[in-house]
């Protein structure tokens, strides 16, 4: 056999040697590819909440009597001082008359201390009213910034919310006074009022049918329902990132607007609460003030609530399905001439979906989204072909 054959065969070898190796090779993974880019990456703390009226009056039994049937139903607006209910009164008894005398000094030590809180209230407004001041002649300076002094504004609209709700305690503390007076005089003499505190809506009947009532039982609860908060319960690492001032969300409560509320209270303690799941979690109370109230939300209706904590303005961002820890780092798949390579980045903020990578990619890099197990270094990739 001549040399020219014997290369012959040997490139006929080699070619049939490429073509299996080529027919055996293990096809491309299908994947799904996202663009690193730059833009905001918003760090936000989300919680499920409840609407609530903002100030709640329970109308209570003053003294021990037969409650007649309620005049009132649910929904119902009524009147400052209009009837509630009736109660028959008992026959004159010294212990009764003890207990309605004994409510009655228990309501007027109630309203002093409506009134001093009250007063307190507005003397913390005044007091943010001048730091608020001081801040603009500084703001105007050029020493404060803005930021700094649109949240000294947000305060003192805070202390002056607290300084209306004082009052409108007080006043209904004045309400209960007079109507324990009302109780300790008309008892012998056959029935007793029950009056609404203050102007509003019935928001629940507590007792709709008549039976005898022990002095102090709730009978109605009467409020506003177009001056509603938002309370939510959240865990105690988010509550600490949350400030009064701080801007809420409010989503999922039936509408297709985001509603605003500002948050006017964080709980300075928490409470112990079993999750879903059976882990005990600590949780605080927050509360926040509804900026515009849509005529169809009411009380104790469920929400959404989504609080920004914290906020980069320029950063280079990365889906958070791109990422996933390999022996205590953060690691993602860049793909580059159809291949995956593994690559470990320094991650910044968590905003939601996007993730800040500090180092490790650049904008315009591809990734891999949730990358898993067939994924490896070197890895032969396509994507899919819906995307």
């Amino acid at each position: 056999m001549t040399r020219h054959r014997w290369w012959r065969w040997i490139l006929i070898g080699a070619a049939v040697v490429l073509l299996i190796g080529w027919m055996m090779r293990s096809p491309p993974v299908p994947v799904d590819l996202a663009e690193v880019s730059r833009g905001p990456v918003v760090v936000t703390v989300s919680e499920e909440g409840v609407t609530r009226v903002r100030q709640r009056y329970v109308v209570a039994a003053p003294i021990t009597g037969r409650l007649e049937r309620p005049l009132v139903e649910a929904g119902d607006s009524v009147a400052e001082g209009a009837a509630i209910a009736t109660m028959g009164a008992p026959p004159l008894d010294p212990r009764v008359r003890s207990e309605a005398e004994a409510h009655y000094q228990a309501a007027i030590d109630a309203e002093r201390t409506a009134r001093a809180t009250a007063a307190q209230a507005t003397d913390a407004l005044k007091q943010a009213e001048r730091e608020e001041r001081r801040v603009e002649v500084l703001h105007r300076q050029g020493v404060v910034a803005q930021e700094a002094w649109e949240r000294t504004g947000l305060q003192t609209a805070a202390r002056r919310r607290d300084v209306e709700a004082a009052a409108a305690r007080a006043e209904a503390a004045h309400h209960d006074t007079e109507q324990a007076r009302a109780a300790v005089q008309s008892i012998g003499s056959g029935r007793v009022l029950l009056r609404s505190p203050v102007a509003g809506r019935v928001l629940s009947v507590i007792e709709t049918n008549e039976r005898v009532l022990p002095a102090g039982s709730p009978v109605a609860e009467i409020g506003d329902p177009t001056r509603l908060e938002i309370g939510i319960d959240l865990l105690s690492t988010d509550a600490v990132l949350v400030e009064p001032g701080d801007t809420m969300r409010v989503t999922g409560w039936g509408g297709t607007d985001t509603l605003v509320a500002l948050v006017r209270r964080v709980a300075p303690s928490g409470f112990t609460r079993t999750s879903a799941l059976g882990v005990e979690e600590q949780r605080v109370p927050v509360t926040g003030d509804l900026v515009t109230v849509p005529g169809r939300l009411g009380d104790r209706f469920r929400v959404d609530v989504t609080i920004p904590v914290g906020r980069v303005g320029d950063a280079v961002r990365v889906s958070r399905s791109a990422l996933f820890r390999e022996r205590g780092v953060w690691r993602v798949f860049v793909v580059a001439s159809g291949r995956a390579a593994g690559r470990t980045v320094d991650v910044g903020m968590i905003g939601g979906d996007v993730v800040e990578i500090r180092t490790g990619l650049e904008p315009g890099d591809r990734v891999i989204l949730h990358p898993d197990e067939p994924i490896r270094d070197g890895q032969r990739v396509t994507p899919r072909p819906d995307r």
